[in-house]
């Protein structure tokens, strides 16, 4: 179909990495987790390693793991806020910008453990999930070729919206 990286890019609470493997079965394409990669690597919990830290690791794990054959990237929220990072995105595949609204990841983080997001916390969430959106929402809409509204669509639904879209390009 696509001979192109895809890359899912969003907020924490998207639904990047619940999406990813569903989208592989239905392209027959690998996906990686670039989050969990990285900890499985590092064998750590996110909550071990500073952001600062996290976010370097990340981006070299990043731009040397898209060098290898196409597949389907479940990356993390923060991915966006290097340059680079965006950069690489927009020049080895395709961005797919899962846009969800503040009040639903709200209502989809505040039931989760917290622990393995470490920006959040149950007290400010909506406050906190606010600031981070604005922080990178033109990041991700500076990467993204395809967005999609993913507020009122079932798993199902946005795989074969996905699809779809990709078929469009």
């Amino acid at each position: 179909m696509i001979n192109n990286n895809i890359f899912l890019i969003g907020m924490m609470g998207t639904g990047k990495s619940t999406i990813a493997p569903q989208l592989s079965q239905a392209l027959k394409r690998t996906y990686i987790d670039t989050d969990q990669d990285i900890l499985s690597i590092l064998d750590v919990k996110i909550s071990d390693v500073s952001e600062s830290k996290f976010r370097k690791l990340e981006s070299v794990y990043f731009l040397e793991r898209i060098k290898n054959d196409y597949c389907i990237y479940a990356t993390g929220g923060g991915i966006i806020l290097s340059g680079e990072n965006r950069e690489c995105i927009r020049n080895n595949g395709i961005g797919i910008f899962l846009d969800t609204s503040i009040d639903i990841l709200y209502k989809r983080l505040i039931k989760t453990n917290l622990d393995n997001r470490p920006l959040l916390d149950k007290i400010n969430l909506k406050e906190q999930l606010d600031t981070i959106w604005k922080d990178r929402e033109e990041y991700y809409e500076s990467c993204a070729k395809i967005k999609i509204c993913t507020n009122n669509l079932t798993e199902k639904e946005l795989i074969e919206k996905i699809i779809v879209e990709l078929q469009k390009l």
